[in-house]
């Protein structure tokens, strides 16, 4: 796998980093990988309603930026003491696949330093039973490439993480704790390991050959990256309807509007983790249609949202 460089240890806000994923994405054929670290920032997923997931009052009064990425998944906070992970691949096998050989990755370089993490869930790798790392992953719009990034806990400042992101209280209940501090767990209460050794260890233990970004590159990475700084991106969907927490697919709100009996429009909100499209694949099939006829109809959901059968999308929409 290739290590991706940067010329100069100049630090970047976290959309440069989005942005230089979706560059690789274009210029390598290979699997490529990188880490980073950002000041306080909160990241939240494409289809999430940033006011369910912000305490956006406290974020101001910290200086905590406010970054919206394309990947599905939940809200994460991320400071100096995290590191950042970037993968990147061709789409040679299915998203789900890749997505979970990544993480055993990660895992098995953890155990290499003698911390025993376990990939688990959707997304997440535990370390006795807390989040230790947080990830979500997206395809690119040719589908051409897949986008895995995450974080790995080392020294983070978990009392500004607890009230910089509000998750819902369905989320908190499904996971068997009764706040955001007791699920996670910085590395640092695990192992000794310094954040710049951690980072090393973990570079040296997925790749095995280097390639420093050129100036050309850079210049197209600071073009990718504006629409990302675009307010009406980083607000996004204002919808505030009650999310579910489904099984498998994490929190999810169904929006749908009907006339006369028929689907007139659809679209979703949540933390779910989007690996196909969803437009042609749950969308188009159902618009016009009744909701008896929704119930008949030949169609899957879980080719465009993980974990999304049919029968548990139907008893969301007959809600």
């Amino acid at each position: 796998m290739i290590h991706l460089t940067l010329p100069n240890d100049n630090r970047h806000p976290l959309p440069f980093y989005l942005a230089m994923e979706e560059v690789a994405a274009r210029h390598f054929h290979e699997e490529c990988f990188f880490t980073w670290v950002v000041p306080p920032t909160v990241i939240f997923g494409r289809n999430q309603v940033m006011q369910n997931e912000v305490n956006l009052p406290y974020c101001r009064e910290h200086g905590i930026q406010l970054v919206r990425r394309k990947s599905g998944g939940g809200c994460v906070y991320a400071d100096e003491g995290n590191l950042m992970l970037s993968y990147i691949t061709p789409t040679k096998q299915g998203v789900e696949s890749t997505f979970n050989r990544y993480l055993q990755w990660v895992a098995n370089a953890l155990g290499q330093i003698g911390v025993q993490a376990e990939a688990t869930g959707r997304n997440d790798i535990l370390v006795d039973g807390r989040k230790l790392s947080g990830n979500a992953f997206y395809m690119t719009d040719n589908k051409k490439h897949s986008i895995v990034h995450g974080t790995l806990l080392h020294h983070s400042d978990l009392e500004r993480m607890v009230n910089a992101i509000t998750p819902s209280t369905a989320k908190l209940e499904a996971k068997g704790v009764e706040s955001v501090r007791q699920r996670v767990i910085n590395l640092s209460e695990k192992s000794s390991i310094s954040l710049p050794a951690l980072r090393k260890h973990i570079e040296d233990s997925l790749c095995d050959r280097q390639f420093c970004l050129t100036e050309a590159m850079i210049a197209e990475v600071e073009e990718t990256m504006q629409p990302y700084l675009n307010p009406a991106w980083i607000m996004g969907k204002h919808a505030h309807a009650a999310e579910t927490r489904v099984e498998g697919v994490g929190t999810l709100a169904v929006h749908a509007e009907w006339k006369d009996n028929r689907l007139q429009n659809l679209s979703f909100t949540g933390d779910y983790f989007c690996i196909g499209d969803i437009e042609q694949e749950i969308v188009q099939p159902l618009l016009g249609k009744t909701l008896d006829e929704v119930a008949q109809l030949d169609f899957h959901p879980e080719r465009a949202i993980m974990g999304l059968v049919k029968e548990r999308f139907y008893k969301l929409l007959n809600k």
